[in-house]
């Protein structure tokens, strides 16, 4: 390209590299094109930096190209015109590609950066080295994938539907990354499992403070910055008095509060019911054993 610049009068002119740039163009500079390009150089230059060209004083190949259309040299040398046409365009084209590709790493960024962690969960089970396929056989990876099944199958089966639900309906209350879990409909389903704080209307009221709720909390200005789960949020709510504003949300977060300590009372409390009837078990006599022996006869027997 700098060889056909024609700043002082084409100084930086070489042949041989023009026609190289030529070549780089198949579709439009064949065989045959490519020699007739030759000859019109020859003349081109000679005619170029002659006293009475055309070309004088010329600032760049935009004006070359002007010139030679404004002149009919185009038509003359209609090779050279072509290829200093091709040289114009060759940096938006390059530009536009880049802007492209600008774009398109803005928008894998945006992709990104919006992938759900369910979704990259489940990437990871495929991001494995390809080395590592390579040296495991099919069955293997069967029995992998039949392995991780399983053990997702069994921590499922841990929690039932209600408790799964709980838990989910508390992650979604959680202010932690501005309420990063949020999720309506879930927390819609934590407050049914409370009928007798929330019936139908008051349920219908928590749909409609949640979403102003949700506004607010996201915003810059927000009381909710920064904090590092429910017990916070509790106490902001009650500090600033948006417990009263949004009394239904409130309630909500203080069952779940609650909820953690119920669950671990319950717990601990049928664990010492176990201890006491292994207690009991432990210290029953070999009398009442044998006494209990003679009544413990099959139903059959008595029918008879």
């Amino acid at each position: 390209m700098a060889c056909l610049n024609p700043i002082d009068l084409f100084a930086n002119y070489d042949k041989d590299r023009i026609m190289k740039l030529a070549e780089y163009y198949p579709n439009e500079f064949d065989d045959n094109k490519l020699r007739d390009l030759s000859f019109q150089l020859d003349s081109f230059i000679v005619y170029a930096r002659m006293p009475h060209s055309k070309f004088i004083n010329l600032k760049g190949m935009k004006d070359l190209a002007i010139v030679m259309a404004e002149t009919k040299l185009d038509q003359t040398w209609c090779h050279i015109y072509l290829l200093v046409k091709l040289t114009l365009i060759l940096p938006v084209a390059t530009a536009s590609v880049e802007r492209a590709f600008s774009s398109m790493k803005l928008i894998k960024s945006d992709l990104r950066n919006s992938i759900s962690e369910e979704f990259l969960n489940g990437c990871l089970v495929c991001n494995i080295e390809r080395k590592v396929f390579a040296t495991v056989s099919n069955d293997a990876i069967i029995d992998l994938f039949q392995t991780i099944d399983l053990q997702l199958h069994e921590l499922n089966s841990r929690f039932d539907v209600v408790t799964s639900d709980l838990l989910l309906g508390m992650a979604c209350l959680n202010p932690i990354d501005s309420f990063a879990n949020y999720d309506k409909d879930r927390i819609m389903k934590l407050a049914e499992y409370y009928p007798n704080e929330f019936d139908d209307n008051k349920l219908r009221d928590l749909s409609f403070q949640l979403d102003s709720f949700i506004v607010y909390a996201r915003m810059p200005h927000s009381k909710f910055i920064n904090l590092k789960g429910m017990k916070d949020l509790a106490i902001v709510m009650a500090e600033t008095k948006l417990d009263q504003t949004w009394c239904h949300i409130y309630l909500l977060v203080k069952l779940t509060l609650i909820l953690l300590v119920a669950t671990a009372s319950v717990e601990r409390a049928f664990s010492s019911m176990k201890l006491i009837k292994s207690d009991l078990r432990n210290s029953i006599s070999e009398e009442f054993l044998n006494g209990c022996l003679v009544c413990n006869i099959k139903r059959k027997v008595f029918a008879t």
